[in-house]
């Protein structure tokens, strides 16, 4: 990470979980890949000023929800991925019926920390 003046910071953390823990999410950033983060880790990553829809992504199926964050030159934004529901997520894996219901919902839940 650089030090560039103007530009704001993403921090993004991945609590422990058992679900899938050695998938990274991908972090997507206005329909744009910006990086990873792996199970148990926080990621920094730089975005321009400005409004972006943040999302984050496990599979072709599996995402969370969508985000729309006010971005101001030199301050840090910090998000926090964390599986949804992750009991039933399990079932619907292992039962088959995660085919015909992950693809209609948020498998992950994206939040703003204060």
């Amino acid at each position: 990470m650089s030090a560039k003046s103007n530009v704001t910071l993403v921090e993004i953390t991945r609590p422990n979980a058992y679900i899938a823990m050695m998938i990274p999410h991908r972090i997507f950033v206005d329909d744009q890949k910006i990086g990873e983060v792996r199970n148990g880790k926080t990621q920094t990553f730089e975005v321009s000023p400005g409004t972006h829809e943040i999302y984050v992504k496990q599979s072709r199926f599996v995402k969370s929800n969508h985000l729309s964050v006010e971005c101001a030159p030199n301050q840090t934004i910090r998000l926090q991925v964390t599986q949804n529901k992750p009991l039933k997520q399990t079932l619907l894996a292992v039962t088959g019926l995660g085919l015909i219901s992950l693809p209609k919902r948020a498998n992950l839940y994206l939040e703003l920390l204060p």
